[in-house]
């Protein structure tokens, strides 16, 4: 379902992927890990058509997604970094625009943005526009813009970053049940109790900046950091008196 070889990307003269070799099949709900700056976000915009390797091969549903016609456009789900958001929109609107473009029916359009509402706790957020909402619920907007067309792989960045515990047992259990009916999910994430309860396959940026695969079992914090020592609290900070 997913497939990068040997996959170099550089911003101007700064290196980021460096010959990334990637696999994940489809219905595999998994997650890149990783330190900020490691390449994550990078990862998923190049799988997501938005960015074009400097060399390498990609293929998503046995297309490169870069240029990539309609039809795999509607198979593939983004949320990318940026959220993608129209800052002068409702959700509803938001959604709308989206099922247009997609092809939806009115009445199917109508149904499903309900139906996603309600099930990722958007319901008071529904008619208010995008830049007056908090993080989280612009997080859970964007979110329902992607799986509004129902495609059948997801690529997310972040999106439990700043989700309330409720909005993230929702996304939880639904990505529980898209993986259940055949969908296939990579995500990224910082938070490891999180990962510990999804128990997805874990691929991660490692200190030399490759990825590679790591058990879920005795994975920890410190796997982000390599060898580096451990970092001494400067003696000035919280020692002044007001």
């Amino acid at each position: 379902m997913i497939q990068c070889v040997d996959l170099h990307f550089a911003f101007g003269s700064k290196p980021i992927l460096r010959g990334m070799d990637l696999h994940v099949q489809r219905g595999e709900l998994a997650v890149l890990l990783g330190r900020n700056g490691a390449g994550k976000s990078t990862t998923l915009r190049l799988l997501g058509g938005l960015l074009r390797p400097c060399s390498g091969v990609i293929r998503v549903a046995g297309s490169d997604p870069f240029g990539a016609g309609t039809h795999l456009r509607r198979r593939v789900g983004l949320l990318p970094d940026g959220l993608g958001l129209f800052e002068e929109l409702t959700l509803e609107e938001q959604l709308t625009l989206v099922g247009r473009l997609h092809g939806l029916r009115p009445e199917e359009c109508d149904t499903r943005i309900s139906e996603l509402v309600e099930l990722l706790g958007l319901k008071e957020a529904r008619w208010g526009k995008a830049r007056t909402a908090s993080h989280g619920t612009r997080k859970k907007a964007a979110l329902a813009m992607t799986l509004l067309p129902d495609p059948d792989v997801l690529f997310l960045d972040e999106p439990f970053e700043g989700v309330d515990p409720s909005g993230v047992r929702r996304i939880e259990n639904l990505f529980q049940t898209l993986i259940a009916r055949g969908r296939t999910i990579l995500f990224s994430a910082h938070d490891l109790a999180l990962v510990t309860r999804l128990k997805p396959r874990i691929l991660l940026f490692d200190a030399d900046g490759n990825l590679v695969e790591r058990p879920l079992e005795g994975f920890h914090w410190q796997d982000f950091e390599g060898a580096e020592p451990a970092l001494e609290i400067p003696a000035w900070l919280g020692s002044s008196s007001f």
